[in-house]
């Protein structure tokens, strides 16, 4: 019989490993463990793919991933923008301004320190 030959269930194991990816690149996409929803998706396809449909983004994870990318977050509105911005495209604000006055207020301050312990 066919069930009995093993290529049969090397086969139906390929298969399931590279269906698994599927709801596997859909979670990693909002955040989620790669390798867990792998092994969920190629164990159980039809349970796992309308899951990792509906499953909410995990915002600390995104968040977490686009600063490590080269992301800041925006000082007005805590938005995660590009680090060359000059303009937040979401609060409307200019940076350059508060990285100025920041700045100043940084040097004043560290200034301050030194003369009150001279």
């Amino acid at each position: 019989m066919y069930y009995n030959d093993s290529s049969f269930w090397i086969n139906i194991l390929c298969g399931c490993v590279l269906i698994g990816l599927i709801p596997a690149a859909i979670a990693h996409n909002k955040g989620h463990n790669f390798v867990v929803w792998w092994f969920f998706g190629a164990a159980i396809f039809i349970v796992a793919l309308p899951m990792a449909i509906l499953l909410k983004p995990n915002a600390r994870a995104l968040e977490q991933e686009a600063i490590s990318t080269g992301g800041r977050k925006c000082p007005y509105c805590a938005e995660i923008i590009k680090r060359e911005a000059k303009v937040c495209r979401f609060a409307d604000a200019k940076l350059s301004l508060y990285l100025t006055r920041f700045t100043r207020m940084t040097y004043l301050s560290f200034y301050n320190k030194l003369i009150q312990v001279n």
